[in-house]
């Protein structure tokens, strides 16, 4: 909360989704069991639970009003069927893949920050419609 007060909902998940994404690519050049390598996968996966918390706030400001429910529908379908490919991502973890997998959930992490950051309007301080 005091993060998206002070740099608004658009900068706080875009750089969590970002910051998180990063993280979880360091550990593809890290040794498995360091420390830089624990906090880096902790530090990933907390910016990625953020982002995922704080987006349905900033989500519902982007739309108006006769639209909000089926936009934040939408955004929940999307977000619920990107949860269900995590099975997958797990067993390819199982079977010896842990970097793959860590770039399975790294990459779009990143390249939806900065879509967010590049072409999604700021909502801080605007009135809803």
């Amino acid at each position: 909360f005091v993060v998206e007060t002070c740099l608004g909902r658009k900068w706080s998940v875009s750089f969590a989704y970002i910051i998180g994404g990063f993280c979880l690519l360091a550990l593809l050049k890290l040794e498995a069991g360091t420390t830089p390598y624990i906090t880096c996968y902790f530090v990933g996966r907390a910016g990625i639970a953020y982002a995922f918390a704080s987006i349905y706030v900033w989500f519902s400001e982007l739309f108006p009003t006769e639209t909000r429910q089926r936009f934040m529908a939408l955004a929940s379908l999307f977000g619920r069927c990107a949860s269900m490919g995590s099975p997958w991502v797990a067993k390819v973890s199982d079977s010896g893949h842990f970097n793959l997998a860590m770039a399975i959930v790294a990459v779009p992490c990143v390249i939806s920050g900065l879509i967010g950051l590049l072409f999604l309007p700021e909502t801080r301080g605007k009135a809803m419609d």
